[in-house]
């Protein structure tokens, strides 16, 4: 496994709730992990999810519970909070200073989420990487 594992695009890891990568405490990883699912019922402070060295891929069925990563700007941001959709918000800080008429993370009508928790803070040359969850 060794020997063909940065070859791999992805180690296919079967999960259930009491499943190997639970069972084993998968964590981090050089190469992309598929973690199979029917519930996604996944640890997700797990390190496997929270401190991945390449990103893993979660893989399941029709009828689970939805998720998804969405990567928008403040309006698709702000549909999604008032779908009650938003379980997490990842938030990245530059050291420049840049003007203009920018709008903010949610930009519409709608109910907005309530207080949120800082779960990780990652600093890299100069730049912040912030991971909140509702608190």
């Amino acid at each position: 496994m060794e020997r063909a594992e940065p070859h791999a695009p992805a180690v296919p890891v079967p999960a259930r709730p009491a499943g190997t990568v639970r069972a084993e405490g998968y964590g981090p990883s050089r190469v992309p992990v598929a973690v199979v699912t029917r519930s996604c019922r996944l640890n997700w402070e797990a390190p496997l999810f929270t401190a991945p060295l390449a990103r893993p891929i979660v893989v399941t069925v029709a009828g689970a519970p939805p998720a998804a990563l969405a990567e928008g700007g403040p309006t698709l941001n702000a549909q999604l909070a008032a779908a009650g959709l938003l379980d997490e918000l990842c938030l990245s800080l530059s050291p420049r200073l840049v003007g203009g008429p920018a709008r903010r993370i949610l930009d519409g009508p709608g109910p907005r989420p309530g207080p949120q928790r800082l779960c990780s803070v990652c600093e890299q040359d100069g730049f912040l990487f912030l991971r909140y969850r509702p608190g």
